[in-house]
């Protein structure tokens, strides 16, 4: 009889069950208040309806009511067509990560949370015994630590330090680096001994850790008597601290604000983040990883309830907030984004399921392709088939032949080590790169100068169009392959060559004058050949390095071929061993 009559009951029941984010409910008190009392509506009401069907899925719905919402405060984005973009955009899955509900969450309510002692985490749950927050009728929040296993999950789960868990609520802890200090969220003062504000002043406390004991707890000087000051976060070199207050002179409700921390412990004068982070709605939960803010606010377009942003820092100014999207966000309430990049984990709070629960978020498998151009120092020119290797801990992943002299390689960024790419050519000394997962991550094109043997070193020369070994001449009795003193004499220059470059691979290719049969000189070239390699191989240079052919009369220098009358000296030009660079064999 009494809702039948009241329409500040009806309205009261709405905004009870949205701001304890039962929508379901929330959505059918709300209509009737628009039903019964339509004269009434108010630009609040407006956009705890529209976000409340944004809740249940009542998308096309939700998105009429969000323009009335939009038109009453003059707002520049009236169109309604623009307003469901926006929403088809938010509902793109973010495939940046992926979501894993955690076996550890209860019935009760798990949320926020951070890392501590690198492997550790930290998170607020109701305790399992002490009076009841009439709220919810759980157990007040204590703090509770974690072990984060090599997956992410959490094991070992403990109760917090009984020093700073009360009987009353604690959460939102933060620590430094060392682990000796902890900024948390709590209503109880510690001032003297446990005293009782009231459930709305919540406020940020500060402990010190001494002897493994966590003690001296006091309360911050940002907080202000009557107000909500909450969830401390530390920025990366712990010289500023965020946290969310609905103090005077913000934008309305909880706006998010920054304090320095002063070398000596003191803080400094807490600013307001300004209108291009604050709304005159809820935000709350900051955090900040690599000059990125990220919060949960219900004061932007969302997909209903609390959704999570980030924005770019950068001295001191922040960029337009961005909806992380579905999948980190929901329907529901979303908030308390940490991550931990050298564990590649973080995780988020979310009452998707029906309470508080905290899911585990693990980047994606992202690939990264990276270009390598292979080139030549002096004239620049791409060298061809070059064979390019991928190497990750030192043990290689990929073999490639570059054709063209460009090849891209594709790589996950989840490898927190560096790539390493060596490239070999037979007539270049191999080179090495070194790429960093931040390169990688950018995209950046590799290019990869080489030098060529012929221009590092005065021995190696191009010579009846091939690219060998500068050596004295290695002559032969007639008829015979046997190496004399002489012939030895020069071919230790050329072990000193292989010696000097030992990515080196050579073929030994011995030739003949044109007399005598064609069979024969076949033959003799390659009894020649394959005692100059051997010989070679027995002053200690790898046999897979050295291989060897004879090429017989096939590749006469001159006119004295078969018939032709040439003199013995033209002859000699003919008979000659040569060491080619050639490509490693595979």
């Amino acid at each position: 009889k009494v809702i039948e009559k009241d329409k500040e009951i009806i309205k009261a029941l709405g905004d009870c069950y949205y701001l304890t984010g039962d929508v379901q409910n929330a959505t059918k008190w709300y209509e009737k208040f628009i039903a019964l009392h339509s004269e009434a509506i108010t630009s609040e009401l407006l956009f705890r309806y529209s976000q409340a069907l944004y809740g249940v899925g009542s998308m096309n719905k939700a998105n009429l009511w969000f323009k009335r919402y939009l038109d009453l405060n003059s707002a520049q984005n009236k169109e309604l067509s623009l307003i469901e973009k926006n929403y088809d955009t938010l509902n793109i899955s973010n495939k940046a990560w992926e979501i894993y509900r955690l076996t550890t969450n209860t019935e009760n309510s798990e949320f926020g949370g951070s890392f501590y002692q690198h492997t550790k985490f930290v998170f607020a749950a109701s305790s399992k015994k002490g009076p009841v927050y009439v709220w919810n009728e759980e157990p007040y929040l204590d703090l509770y630590e974690a072990a984060i296993d090599q997956n992410g999950f959490l094991t070992d789960i403990k109760p917090f330090s009984k020093n700073i868990n009360s009987k009353w609520h604690e959460a939102n802890a933060v620590f430094t680096r060392d682990g000796k200090t902890a900024y948390f969220t709590s209503n109880n003062t510690f001032e003297g001994k446990e005293k009782f504000r009231t459930n709305k002043y919540l406020n940020i406390l500060k402990a010190n850790k001494v002897n493994g004991i966590w003690g001296n707890i006091t309360s911050l000087p940002i907080n202000v008597e009557g107000y909500i000051t909450e969830h401390p976060a530390l920025n990366e070199d712990e010289t500023k601290l965020y946290f969310s207050s609905d103090r005077p002179g913000g934008f309305g409700s909880l706006d998010l604000y920054v304090v320095a921390i002063n070398e000596d412990g003191t803080f400094g004068k807490p600013k307001n983040l300004g209108s291009e982070i604050n709304t005159y709605r809820r935000e709350q939960f900051p955090f900040i990883g690599n000059d990125t803010l990220y919060f949960a606010s219900d004061g932007y377009l969302g997909l209903g309830g609390l959704d999570i942003y980030k924005s770019y820092v950068q001295n001191n100014t922040y960029s337009s907030p961005v909806n992380l999207g579905r999948g980190i966000n929901s329907k529901m309430d979303d908030f308390a984004f940490v991550k931990n990049d050298s564990l590649n984990v973080g995780y988020i709070s979310s009452n998707r399921d029906g309470n508080d629960d905290i899911f585990l978020i693990e980047k994606a498998v992202e690939e990264y392709a990276i270009k390598v151009e292979l080139r030549d120092r002096i004239n620049n020119n791409l060298i061809d088939n070059t064979v390019v290797q991928l190497f990750l801990e030192d043990k290689e992943i990929i073999e490639k032949i570059a054709s063209g002299g460009v090849h891209t390689f594709t790589v996950t960024a989840k490898v927190k080590g560096d790539y390493k790419i060596r490239v070999q050519h037979e007539f270049y000394q191999p080179a090495l790169a070194t790429l960093t997962p931040a390169q990688i991550r950018g995209n950046e094109k590799v290019v990869i100068f080489l030098d060529a043997y012929v221009d590092v070193e005065k021995e190696i020369i191009k010579r009846n169009n091939k690219i060998q070994i500068n050596h004295a001449p290695i002559y032969f009795e007639v008829n015979s392959s046997y190496l004399d003193t002489k012939a030895k004499n020069s071919l230790k220059e050329v072990v000193e060559i292989l010696n000097k470059y030992p990515d080196m691979y050579v073929r030994c290719e011995s030739h003949t004058d044109a007399r005598t049969t064609d069979v024969y000189n076949n033959w003799l070239s390659e009894r020649r050949a394959e005692r100059t390699a051997g010989y070679i191989i027995s002053n200690g240079i790898d046999g897979a390095r050295v291989s060897w052919k004879g090429f017989g009369e096939t590749e006469i220098l001159n006119k004295c071929v078969n018939g032709i009358q040439c003199s013995d000296e033209e002859h000699s030009v003919n008979r000659r061993n040569e060491f080619v660079l050639i490509a490693k064999p595979r």
